[in-house]
């Protein structure tokens, strides 16, 4: 087992591919004020909350890996 949490990676991915995750990134480059806010928003708490999921899953997997390691 290794530590990478990928099982988050593959998460993230899909829903920066999904037509959610497509409009917030097209949002990013609007025109409008109101929407490109919204849009930083929403993709800073998206990566907030992707990084938090990438550590508590490593953190996850690291201890797994110690314990199978002292058996």
């Amino acid at each position: 087992m290794t530590r990478w949490p990928w099982i988050t990676a593959l998460l993230a991915a899909a829903v920066i591919v999904s037509p959610p995750g497509q409009d917030v990134l097209r949002g990013l480059s609007s025109n409008e004020s109101i929407s490109r806010d919204m849009s930083r928003l929403l993709l800073y708490c998206g990566v907030t909350i992707a990084g938090l999921l990438l550590v508590v899953e490593w953190g996850i997997r690291s201890v797994v890996r110690r314990r199978r390691a002292e058996q």
